[in-house]
């Protein structure tokens, strides 16, 4: 349970949308990267090296956490007009579909969970560092200029911007050619070798409705209006370009990082 509120996985993501929304942008980033990543990877040791994927009752216990977070992160997603609030529900749905990778060890190795995991993780805070640079340079700490609406315009005014953010929306959505189809193909892989024909069902349906929310985002942008949010000084930019490049490489290829991970 403890462990479950760190990563906010349903039904302890109560906290998550609030603390999304009212903490600075930088600091909601930390906290949707870092924070929960190395939580994750504790979890991991935790029951690697305890075995824990041994006890049936607690192998189910995960499995009901992944099916609530994934459709109850999506599901509520879809009714958010503020982007970060929406990122946050977004992050219940992207650990949910993470425990499915711990369930598989009851069936597999631990060292392809470990590859499975480290680039899932690794593409998830890539993707969603850029989201929330953007989102800074944006709009700052006004919270009047997080509405999804105050997005409109950004594809005529500062296309790099408006480019980084629709590629870490696809990203999110598992899109070929970014990071984020790579970590699905991933998750999918495993819970195929692993006959988790039920979970990977949820992950299937979770998906096909986040892509929904995704590209909202992406239509505002390319809606007419004045240019939105504040200029951005040149290192915001060189960020957000460079977490773009490091998406699009990622999903295009994968192979020079699975080898530097030593995933092979």
């Amino acid at each position: 349970a403890g462990i479950g509120f760190k990563l906010s996985v349903a039904p302890f993501h109560m906290w998550t949308p609030d603390v999304y929304e009212g903490a600075p942008t930088p600091v909601t980033g930390f906290l949707a990267t870092v924070s929960k990543g190395a939580v994750f990877v504790a979890l991991t040791r935790f029951y690697i090296d305890g075995s824990l994927y041994q006890f049936s009752d607690l192998n189910t216990a995960l499995a009901a956490l992944a099916i609530v977070s994934m459709l109850v992160g999506n599901w509520l997603a879809l009714r958010q007009e503020n982007i970060k609030r929406l990122l946050a529900y977004s992050s219940i749905a992207h650990f949910g579909y993470l425990l499915v990778v711990l369930i598989a060890l009851t069936y597999l190795d631990a060292g392809l969970v470990n590859q499975s995991i480290t680039f899932y993780l690794t593409a998830y805070i890539v993707t969603t560092l850029a989201a929330f640079t953007v989102v800074s340079m944006v709009t700052g700490e006004d919270t009047a200029k997080q509405n999804i609406g105050a997005f409109a315009g950004l594809f005529w005014h500062r296309p790099l911007e408006a480019s980084a953010l629709t590629v870490a929306m696809l990203s999110l959505a598992g899109i070929p050619l970014t990071a984020g189809f790579m970590a699905k193909f991933f998750v999918i892989t495993v819970g195929i070798q692993s006959g988790l024909w039920g979970l990977l069902a949820v992950l299937i349906v979770a998906s096909a409705i986040a892509i929904y929310y995704y590209l909202r985002i992406i239509f505002a942008m390319t809606k007419s209006a004045e240019s939105p949010g504040n200029s951005a000084n040149w290192q915001e930019k060189i960020v957000a370009l460079a977490l773009m490049i490091s998406i699009l490489v990622l999903g295009a290829w994968p192979q020079p990082f699975i080898a530097y991970a030593g995933l092979l």
